[in-house]
């Protein structure tokens, strides 16, 4: 629950500040991230070789994230040397709406990227994982946020794919529960009509 109050926050905060910045402006934001997780496929091997990194997840995790921060860094000061050329660049009536929209298709790389960070670390924290087995917002995730997943080193895949498939055999055994309480409901009253 805390964590679908938290995503639905992202997303309402992204959309305002999108819708502030414009869809230019907001385009080429989202650009980053996406220029950032592209590359950070094929960096990432080397980062493994360079840092000589275990099998435990926490270290993957902190490895990645710390090259995803110098990358973000990176290009966050590229992209602010011609920030002011792109403010000047303007849709007119539907600038800041499409701007709210990108901001919206933006939150969902950052949700992705923290339900990623709960995941991994769900298996050394009992809670996360509690948070995450609660949440509403997980299903949705896994379900239309996958395509995400491929742009990630392989022990992010992994592991997501193995969410996914638990999120699908928990939606499968509640929708078999639930045709099963259908029917003896069904079936109790038709006993009682005779």
């Amino acid at each position: 629950m805390i964590l679908d109050i938290v995503f639905g926050l992202i997303i309402v905060i992204f959309f305002l500040i999108g819708k502030k910045r414009g869809f230019v402006v907001e385009f080429f934001g989202t650009f980053k991230y996406l220029i950032i997780l592209y590359t950070m496929k094929f960096l990432y091997p080397t980062v493994e070789k360079v840092f000589k990194l275990t099998d435990n997840n926490i270290d993957h995790l902190k490895k990645y994230f710390i090259s995803f921060l110098i990358l973000y860094v990176i290009l966050s000061i590229l992209l602010r040397f011609s920030n002011s050329f792109l403010k000047t660049i303007k849709l007119k009536k539907f600038d800041d709406y499409f701007g709210g929209f990108i901001g919206i298709i933006k939150s969902t790389f950052v949700i992705f990227l923290i339900y990623i960070a709960a995941l991994m670390l769900s298996s050394h924290d009992k809670r996360i994982e509690k948070k995450l087995k609660e949440s509403y917002g997980s299903g949705i995730i896994v379900e239309y946020l996958y395509p995400y997943s491929e742009i990630f080193p392989e022990f992010i895949k992994t592991r997501f794919e193995k969410q996914r498939r638990k999120e699908k055999e928990k939606k499968l055994r509640n929708n078999i529960l639930n045709e099963i309480k259908s029917d003896e409901i069904k079936e109790k009253d038709r006993d009682e009509n005779n």
